[in-house]
């Protein structure tokens, strides 16, 4: 090898010690130009598919406010969507397709089952996923540090609810949930142990329904046979039926649910829903101000409503956005460090003020109220 080449080389490594030490990133790695691509799997058709196209709505509106602005310096972010619908091997088929691509991270993921079938597998292949709706199941981000999760588990905020229903004079309350589901299992031993006797509000009677359950006649009969206050519909699937039913047979009670009822769901089934109320990661007219700032702005350029997953959505591709400035280059391992570091310091966005814990995000949650057809946020 002759001088200069060899000069050229000591040169080289010294610009990669260099830009190490000055920015943290890994030398050689690519540099924050050009485009960079972003995979994500949604359920975009099929029965997930309110929760699916709305989570990519506000991923869309995230890239085009990230890219506008120049964020990312002259890089833009481009998302390639891949639509699993409600197939479970469809997302790990996907996935594995990620793993040989190009992109720096896998965004998106509207269903839990689907994020715990692939969360090992992007494990695996050390590429970062930031599970968007997955019903804040804890057990997720334990596949290891690649995965993340940005949807808030509605535990975390059940003591919202719990003040909601005390502000109206709620004393007892029946429920009907699902037991067969990790995340309102979890939610739902918050509300039993913990929130409604904190707030001296009784549970009778309560009752188990599976999540695949289709006739809850025999609940809903033993539930207006104890005459409560309020009635807690805290189910995965099929709670605007079991609303409409309470209300045909004459119940003026309080209704209250949980997360199943937003995107859309509680008020596409108005005005059977008028006056029930649910919990949120987040909702429009929220006194939060990053918040409010996404609900108006996706408004405003949209000319729709936002819900929650378009605001889980968002934040998810933002979080992507803040690790690539604070590597400063392009790659998956550039991701992965940036990730770590945003672990540390939270983030102010859709949701509010986020923070982490075991990489599961933690933020204020909200309690909404269907009024005239349209959500309306309470507290």
């Amino acid at each position: 090898m002759n001088g200069f080449s060899m000069s050229r080389r000591a040169l080289a490594l010294a610009c990669g010690t260099t830009f190490l030490a000055l920015s943290g990133a890994p030398a050689f790695a690519q540099a924050l130009e050009g485009t960079i691509k972003l995979d994500s799997l949604l359920s975009l058709t099929g029965a997930a598919a309110f929760a699916g196209v709305s989570s990519q709505e506000g991923m869309d509106f995230a890239v085009e406010e990230i890219n506008s602005s120049g964020y990312l310096g002259s890089a833009k972010l481009a998302v390639n969507y891949v639509d699993v619908a409600l197939s479970t091997d469809q997302a790990t088929a996907a996935v594995r397709g990620f793993i040989d691509g190009g992109a720096v991270a896998v965004v998106g993921l509207t269903l839990g089952n689907h994020a715990l079938a692939v969360a090992p597998l992007a494990q695996r292949a050390q590429m970062p996923l930031i599970a968007v709706n997955t019903g804040g199941l804890t057990a997720l981000t334990q596949a290891g540090d690649h995965v993340y999760q940005v949807d808030v588990a509605q535990f975390r905020y059940a003591g919202k609810m719990a003040d909601a229903l005390k502000d109206l004079g709620v004393k007892t309350t029946a429920v009907l949930f699902n037991d067969d589901v990790p995340a309102i299992r979890d939610l739902w031993n918050t509300y039993n142990s913990t929130e409604l006797p904190r707030v001296g509000i009784k549970t009778e009677p309560v009752i188990n329904a599976v999540s695949t359950a289709t006739d809850h006649s025999a609940a809903i009969t033993t539930m207006l046979a104890a005459n409560p206050d309020a009635i807690g519909v805290v189910t995965r699937a099929g709670s605007p039926t079991v609303i409409a039913q309470l209300r045909q047979l004459g119940y003026k009670g309080v209704i209250w649910g949980q997360a199943g009822l937003a995107g859309g769901v509680a008020v596409n089934a108005a005005p059977a829903t008028e006056g029930v109320l649910f919990t949120a990661n987040a909702a429009a007219g929220s006194p939060y101000p990053t918040m409010e700032k996404f609900f108006s702005g996706y408004q405003q350029k949209t000319g729709k409503v936002g819900f929650a997953f378009a605001a889980q959505g968002y934040d998810a591709v933002w979080a992507v956005a803040r690790a690539l400035k604070t590597s400063g280059c392009a790659s998956r391992e550039c991701v992965q460090k940036g990730l770590s570091e945003l672990m540390k310091t939270g983030y102010e966005g859709a949701l509010g003020a986020v923070t982490f814990q075991d990489r599961n995000a933690i933020g204020p949650g909200a309690v909404v109220r269907i009024k005239n057809g349209k959500e309306e946020f309470v507290k």
